[in-house]
């Protein structure tokens, strides 16, 4: 229940306009620093639990925070992440190996300019 004895919960299921956590009376879980958003990372950080913010104004909107709880950092186990470390380094290895490639592709084709066509183009733009 809030100061004035509204239910957190209730409201947040009646008015809430972020679907997945209105259907369950606003709870999103825990939520770790770095996946907030600065404006409301600077009001939770000073917050009790069990209190409820103030409206904060964030590029998607207006929102209402209520503090369950908090823990200290801790790194998360291997197993945990393994998934997403995985794909980050796929995804880096692949921006890696593209750039190498763009880089030999380019010493050994040098670009050129087509000057012909870059004057149809000039004039056309005239």
């Amino acid at each position: 229940m809030g100061k004035n004895g509204t239910d957190f919960a209730k409201l947040a299921k009646e008015n809430s306009g972020h679907k997945d956590s209105a259907e369950k009376g606003g709870e999103l879980g825990w939520v770790s620093e770095e996946q907030m958003v600065p404006e409301i990372r600077r009001v939770v950080t000073g917050m009790a639990k069990g209190e409820v913010s103030p409206p904060i104004k964030t590029a998607a909107g207006w929102h209402l925070i209520k503090l369950l709880d908090k823990k200290p950092a801790a790194t998360r186990p291997l197993a945990d992440i393994r998934s997403q470390l995985i794909v980050a380094m796929r995804n880096r290895k692949a921006q890696d190996m593209e750039r190498a490639y763009l880089e030999a592709l380019a010493i050994k084709l040098p670009p050129t300019i087509n000057q012909i066509e870059l004057g149809k183009l000039q004039s056309g733009l005239r």
